[in-house]
């Protein structure tokens, strides 16, 4: 026996237990952030949810995703209270923000734009920034539920 083998070996022993553990409480994290239903209140306001969610996806995704034309027209949406998109607007964002918060549970945000415009994410054919932005019925569930996969799943 080589002297210090076994100290190396419990090492990656410990290394390897604290490892699953760790990621099952980053997995019990993604499962429980980001219920649509938990705070329907929560970024009810236009203004806010834009200045929240455009520095993780950048201005362009984030009015494209709100289903505005550009990033000024979102801007206009935001100042303007009357805006008849403004309600939509802000549930789109709101559901973009939960997605980015599946992402940033399992210290992934940076990944969260690129997973919004991958065609192959939650169907064939359709990205979830997509499917956000046409406001398919009861998108938000399926697009969060294949977030929480994916999180999950990056890196193993």
């Amino acid at each position: 026996m080589v002297p210090g083998e076994g100290v190396a070996e419990e090492r990656s022993r410990v290394a390897t237990a604290s490892g699953y553990f760790r990621d099952m409480r980053t997995r019990r994290v993604i499962l429980a952030v980001a219920d649509p239903d938990t705070d329907p209140e929560r970024g009810s306001d236009l203004g806010g949810l834009t200045a929240e969610v455009s520095p993780l996806l950048g201005r362009e995704l984030t009015a494209y995703v709100a289903g505005a034309g550009s990033a000024r027209e979102l801007e206009r949406w935001a100042r303007d209270d009357d805006a008849p998109a403004r309600r939509s607007a802000a549930e789109r964002l709101r559901t973009a923000l939960h997605v980015i918060e599946v992402f940033a549970a399992a210290n992934r945000a940076s990944r969260a734009a690129g997973w919004l415009c991958d065609p192959r994410a939650v169907r064939a054919g359709a990205s979830p920034a997509q499917l956000i932005r046409d406001a398919v019925p009861d998108s938000a569930r399926p697009i969060l539920a294949a977030a929480r996969r994916f999180a999950l799943s990056v890196g193993r």
